[in-house]
């Protein structure tokens, strides 16, 4: 009995950490962009910058604030997906899912490769696995240069990258919210966590390939 009460005063403290952490992480992230856009507001409101730089400066503004949107987007994801809110689950035709994905991306100049072998649909929230795979391809992007193969093979759907993978000890960790492999890319290290609450609220099988670079797979 008293080994039970010592587990569960353990795990009681782990709770009040994470949450301790992530609350002092939620603070940083919003904190730096809007430290940014205020101090650069002020600056334009008082004349500082001459009048042929405050277009880039207002470019510079207004990307700060689609980091802000994303990031309030995906906390809005992760908060309703662990929560007890149902999700909608309907017949998604997963092919025309992933090619709306791939025309998507394609306005970034960057090749997805649609490799399909299978029609079948999957019973999902088509809104939450559109979420999960969209990360699953900013992810890819973030850490290769090279083309991004999107497949479906009826059983699975997954994403592959030719990057340089994911070092073994890192991949105990790479589901955790705020973890980054690297402080040198974009994003706030939300993106996995969102694609493993959406798989487990499916109760789809999450796995994780690296050969020739990384393969995520999510499977029903």
């Amino acid at each position: 009995m008293f080994r039970a009460f010592k587990n569960m005063v353990e795990k009681l403290n782990n709770t009040i950490k994470i949450q301790k952490n992530f609350i002092a992480d939620v603070s940083h992230e919003f904190k730096t962009p809007i430290s940014y856009i205020k101090a650069q507001t002020e600056l334009i409101l008082t004349g500082a910058y001459q009048e042929d730089e405050i277009y880039d400066v207002l470019k510079k503004v207004y990307k700060q604030t689609d980091v802000l949107s994303k990031f309030t987007e995906d906390l809005l994801a992760l908060a309703r997906l662990e929560s007890s809110i149902p999700i909608s689950k309907t017949h998604v035709d997963v092919v025309s899912l992933l090619k709306q994905l791939k025309d998507e991306f394609s306005i970034q100049n960057r090749n997805i490769v649609i490799d399909i072998k299978s029609q079948d649909t999957w019973i999902a929230d088509q809104h939450y696995l559109k979420i999960a795979v969209k990360n699953l391809l900013e992810n890819a992007i973030k850490y290769s240069d090279k083309d991004i193969i999107l497949g479906y093979t009826g059983d699975c759907i997954y994403v592959k990258d030719f990057g340089p993978g994911i070092p073994e000890e890192n991949l105990p960790y790479i589901f955790e919210r705020f973890y980054r492999l690297s402080k040198d890319k974009r994003g706030l290290g939300l993106g996995l966590s969102i694609v493993k609450a959406v798989a487990q609220v499916h109760n789809f099988n999450l796995k994780v390939e690296v050969k020739e670079g990384t393969t995520f797979y999510i499977c029903r």
